[in-house]
């Protein structure tokens, strides 16, 4: 199994490297090309910030689906391992992961499917809300271009719509399931509700401020309104990547957007070029919570190993 994930490791950062050199970017636009390296290790350590948060806000979810208390490095492991997958084609084997993986430890199957569909609707309400509330005449902008754009908008309803009829169809084939899972309908459902949406603002928010950093490190001179749209845009991009079933990561979905939502305000080669570094640290952070979570999982094998041996 150890091998399996490094290779899908290895198989997903070739499709990235892939995606980045098929994009013609003007490269002397960095003013400063070793710093410019420097800040992307820097964001990309912080990253790894953003993927524990999101591991704890899925915890969260598991544990009020199973009603358990799931200790936190056992969901971290699943997660950061599943999380790799996302690069692959498809943009669906990060979720397929989770359950193969979840099911090596003994967890429900149907509780793990439901956390992730309860993790997609949380992620998509509020990334919605904030992009509203930051910067509502891009959300209006965005939602006409994908109106307009045929091919996009029914990936989008597909990708809803496949979330849907899972749901729907679990429901149905699984006998009393809406007597287990009528917790939904409890105060304790409503008490969960408030600590998702706050997990999954510091995961959109923290990346869209990496955004404006490298926009600042471009020569894009930010002020408050533009940092708000650049925030907003950021998440309007992740929700279009997040949904649109076939591309891995949202590979070139998300950048298509933030040049379209970022190219009036500071040109369309800065917006892209500022995009790209943001894929780069983002998926190094990834690939350095991955790497980490190794490293702790040889560390415990050998304290056990030696603890036998004791």
């Amino acid at each position: 199994m150890r091998w399996i994930g490094i290779g899908i490791t290895a198989v997903s950062f070739v499709f990235l490297a892939k995606f980045l050199f098929s994009m013609h970017v003007d490269l002397f636009r960095l003013q400063h090309p070793a710093l410019t390296v420097l800040l992307v290790v820097a964001l990309a350590v912080c990253y790894v910030g953003v993927v524990y948060l999101s591991a704890a806000a899925w915890r969260l979810a598991l544990n009020f689906i199973s009603q358990t208390k799931i200790p936190f490095h056992d969901v971290f492991d699943i997660y950061v391992r599943a999380n790799i997958a996302k690069y692959l084609p498809g943009n669906v084997m990060h979720f397929a992961g989770r359950n193969m993986l979840a099911q090596k430890l003994s967890f429900d199957q149907v509780d793990v499917a439901f956390s992730t569909v309860l993790e997609v609707a949380a992620l998509l309400v509020t990334a919605v809300i904030w992009s509203a509330v930051l910067s509502f005449q891009s959300f209006l902008s965005m939602i006409t271009d994908l109106s307009r754009k045929s091919g996009m908008y029914l990936y989008i309803v597909i990708g809803v719509l496949i979330l849907l009829v899972a749901a729907a169809c679990l429901i149905l084939r699984k006998k009393g399931l809406l007597k287990k899972y009528r917790r939904f309908f409890t105060p304790a459902f409503a008490r969960l509700l408030p600590k998702l949406f706050l997990l999954y603002s510091l995961t959109m928010m923290i990346p869209g401020g990496f955004l404006s950093v490298f926009l600042g490190a471009l020569g894009v001179s930010l002020t408050p309104t533009l940092l708000l749209n650049v925030i907003a845009s950021y998440m309007i991009s992740w929700v279009a990547g997040y949904v649109v079933i076939g591309s891995p990561g949202g590979i070139g979905v998300r950048e298509s957007v933030m040049v379209l939502l970022l190219g009036p305000f500071c040109g369309n080669d800065i917006a892209l070029l500022a995009a790209l570094l943001l894929r780069v640290a983002s998926a190094f952070g990834d690939g350095a919570a991955y790497a980490l979570q190794q490293i702790w999982n040889n560390a415990r094998r050998h304290k056990s190993a030696s603890d036998c041996e004791k």
